[in-house]
């Protein structure tokens, strides 16, 4: 009795320990956020006036030529929506996303100014029917 005693007392012992951890995890991942400037994800939601595959597949390729790899890009994604993604509340108003993560706000108004960026709007806007384009500011959580 006396050893099960002492392996009950153990395992609190040690489960408290790892709930000690973990908050403390917690804490310091939270303390890290708050050092770092937040992100600002760009996405862009482009419609075409013609949308058959070819033209879907040209755009994506337009933006990772025109749109991929600038400064203070952390994260890039381009590409077709998902033909088989629908009902509920998924928005299929759309052919072909894109989504730039940037390090923060300066990068984006930076891209938003580039020459490869203007010249983009230049060559492909009027293919479009409709540009949605949502910016939102996010923790980094690293």
């Amino acid at each position: 009795m006396k050893k099960l005693f002492a392996s009950c007392v153990l395992l609190a012992v040690g489960f408290t320990a790892a709930l000690l951890t973990i908050d403390d995890s917690r804490q310091t991942q939270a303390a890290a956020v708050k050092a770092k400037p937040p992100m600002i994800a760009h996405s862009v939601y482009l419609s075409l006036k013609e949308n058959s595959s070819a033209s879907k597949q040209k755009l994506v390729a337009a933006c990772k030529e025109y749109l991929g790899g600038h400064d203070g890009t952390i994260f890039f994604a381009t590409g077709e929506r998902d033909e088989d993604a629908k009902g509920g509340f998924t928005d299929t108003d759309y052919d072909v996303a894109l989504i730039i993560a940037f390090q923060d706000k300066a990068s984006l108004k930076k891209y938003a100014k580039s020459s490869r960026h203007l010249q983009f709007i230049g060559k492909y806007g009027t293919l479009f029917s409709k540009v949605r384009v949502f910016d939102a500011t996010f923790d980094r959580i690293e």
